[in-house]
């Protein structure tokens, strides 16, 4: 079964053109998130799906940069439940997903 780890962006007000939020996936069926390193690489690769699903903007567009900023940070809460269930799982039956505010 191939594990993988749905990421949504939420579409800016500023982008009515788009019917539905752009989406992408992070594969996980090849990490081993029992261990740090595992954790690590499926955390670079999210950031990185992130940073392609929400662009860029010039550090002089300051609307742009904003947007840019609230769209990865509500990207990664969107995605926060879903690592953490993730890891939860690669813990062992014992372990329980807990979210910090």
């Amino acid at each position: 079964m191939m594990k993988s780890l749905a990421v949504l962006a939420f579409v800016l007000a500023s982008t009515p053109a788009l019917a539905q939020p752009p989406a992408g996936t992070v594969r996980t069926s090849d990490l081993d998130l029992a261990t740090r390193a595992g954790v690590a690489k499926l955390d670079r690769r999210i950031d990185h799906a992130v940073a392609l699903l929400c662009g860029s903007a010039t550090p002089t567009d300051l609307n742009g940069r904003a947007q840019v900023d609230a769209c990865r940070a509500e990207t990664m809460k969107s995605v926060a439940d879903r690592r953490a269930t993730l890891l939860a799982r690669a813990a062992g039956p014992g372990a329980i997903a807990l979210k910090g505010r």
